[in-house]
Formats: structure tokens, C-alpha cells, sequence
């Protein structure tokens, strides 16, 4: 088994926040299998992957919290992201390991997939608004990188 970690920032220096999501990774394979999460989190999550791979932006964007704040990168910018890239797409996937609920929000850690390969889940929890999940980041900001200011 090979394990690769890779952590990157468009727009930010790698700043001790960041470096810690690499040395916060453990993975025990006989304790750390996906866990069972609400089917209304599930349903989320399939609602989430079934518009990934359809190649719909706009529908994509709706389970993105207008909150949405993961280490300095907000919901505009994962759309720019997406925008890029929302045709590559051919398998999608969410594996959850942790799952820790807390009223209108639900913290996470587990794996996602796109297709070509399997990957840290970056964003770290969710949020229900109007009854509904989204994806709410992190909520931190980072350190600007003035090299790319």
C-alpha cells in the first residue's frame, strides 16, 4: 500500500493551519472503514455526487453553503474551480469515517473520489440550512500569499 498526501494553496501560504490537515491524517485499516451517517446526510451526499457527474454547475453549486469557507477558499471560488473541471468527472464518491453531529452542523473525515482516484475529504463539515445539507468548509481563513496578491 502506498499512501500519498499532497497539500496545495491557489491563493495562500502554507501556513501551520494547513500543515496540520497532513499530520492530522491516521488511518488504521482495521478501525477506519466507512461509517453509517443519517439518510439525510447520505441523501446529501448522493444528491451532491449525482450532480457532479452530471455536469450541471448551477445544480452542483446548490449544496455549497453561501458560507462555505475552506482554508481562505469561499463558495465563488470552488465554482471557478468547478467550472474548469465540471466535465471530467466520470465516477464520483463520498466515504465518511468520522462522523460527529452537533445540532445543525456535522463534522467529518473520510475520502472522496472523482473518478481517477481516491483522495482526503477536504472539507471537514456541513451545515443544515433550510433543511437542507450543504458542504460549510473548514471556516478558516489563511495567511494571504503575497506572491499571488
Amino acid at each position: 500500500m502506498l499512501i500519498f498526501v499532497s497539500l496545495q494553496s491557489l491563493d495562500a501560504k502554507i501556513e501551520e493551519d494547513l500543515k496540520a490537515i497532513l499530520h492530522s491524517i491516521e488511518f488504521q485499516p482495521d478501525k477506519d472503514g466507512p461509517v453509517k451517517v443519517p439518510p439525510d446526510v447520505q441523501e446529501f451526499f448522493d444528491k451532491h455526487n449525482n450532480d457532479l457527474l452530471s455536469h450541471d454547475l448551477v445544480k452542483l453549486m446548490i449544496h455549497y453553503s453561501d458560507q462555505y469557507l475552506n482554508s481562505g477558499v469561499k463558495k465563488g471560488k470552488m465554482e471557478r474551480f468547478f467550472r474548469q473541471f465540471i466535465s471530467v468527472p466520470t465516477k464520483a464518491e463520498v466515504g465518511i469515517t468520522e462522523f460527529v453531529p452537533a445540532g445543525d452542523r456535522a463534522y467529518l473525515a473520510g475520502f472522496a473520489g472523482v473518478g481517477f482516484g481516491k483522495g482526503m475529504l477536504f472539507e471537514t463539515s456541513i451545515i443544515k440550512e433550510n433543511g437542507e445539507w450543504k458542504w460549510y468548509g473548514n471556516q478558516r481563513d489563511v495567511v494571504p500569499d503575497p506572491r499571488f496578491q
